[in-house]
């Protein structure tokens, strides 16, 4: 069963997302491996992690998007 709004399949967009998000990670988890130490620390990666979330929670804001 898919649910289609406007005609866009949401069930095949969300699977492509994460698809392509998964992709993406994966890319940058072996970018960081061969980086010089310091190129990306952790709290890098945790203060792009909440500048997200914040630009998520502008962007929907009756969403109710909690930092997890």
């Amino acid at each position: 069963m898919s649910i289609s709004v406007g005609g866009v399949n949401l069930l095949d967009t969300a699977l492509n997302t994460e698809l392509r998000v998964m992709v993406l990670e994966k890319i940058i988890d072996r970018l960081i491996a061969v980086a010089p130490p310091g190129t990306l620390t952790q709290p890098m990666l945790d203060e792009i992690r909440k500048e997200c979330v914040s630009s998520m929670k502008r962007k929907y804001p009756q969403a109710g998007i909690q930092s997890g």
